[in-house]
């Protein structure tokens, strides 16, 4: 017994620093996700814009290949011939040009991958299942979707992401 606390009382103040941390990790996530919305809403070109917590682009999501990642003034818009969204500069997507939707997860909330053969993928960390639910009805038929997504879309909306 002399031994183990000789082990854990040392470690006790980086734990409960560490426990304090996470703690304030997610109260600032949640905050977060309260600032940003949870409905899309209509700008003054007509476009869907989607509230978003932060966008990333490349060619992987944690792969070493390298991208872009914004989470401190993300856009993302669905427009009627595609995707308008800004990670490090304003870029567009014709619906043609997306392969497939998936639904992910990322840390702490949900993300939709809309993955393309030519540009690689666009990650759009939302908020909830629910918007990332309305943004799913918001694309158009032709635009293929995982099971996952599709399920996402057609289905009732899960409290959690499986």
């Amino acid at each position: 017994m002399n031994g183990l606390l000789a082990f854990i009382l040392p470690a006790a103040p980086a734990l409960v620093v560490l426990a304090g941390a996470l703690v304030m990790v997610g109260r600032l996530h949640a905050a977060r996700r309260a600032s940003v919305g949870f409905i899309l809403r209509r700008d003054a070109h007509g476009d869907l814009v989607v509230p978003v917590l932060g966008l990333f682009t490349g060619a992987a999501r944690h792969g070493l290949r390298g991208g872009a990642k914004n989470s401190l003034g993300p856009v993302l818009a669905i427009t009627p011939d595609g995707l308008r969204f800004k990670v490090l500069r304003e870029a567009r997507w014709s619906f043609s040009e997306i392969a497939q939707v998936d639904l992910g997860r990322a840390l702490v909330s949900p993300s939709l991958q809309f993955k393309s053969a030519r540009r690689g993928v666009l990650v759009a960390d939302v908020a909830s299942l629910g918007l990332a639910r309305q943004v799913l009805m918001a694309l158009p038929p032709s635009v293929p979707l995982t099971p996952k997504a599709m399920a996402l879309r057609d289905g009732p909306v899960p409290g959690r992401l499986a």
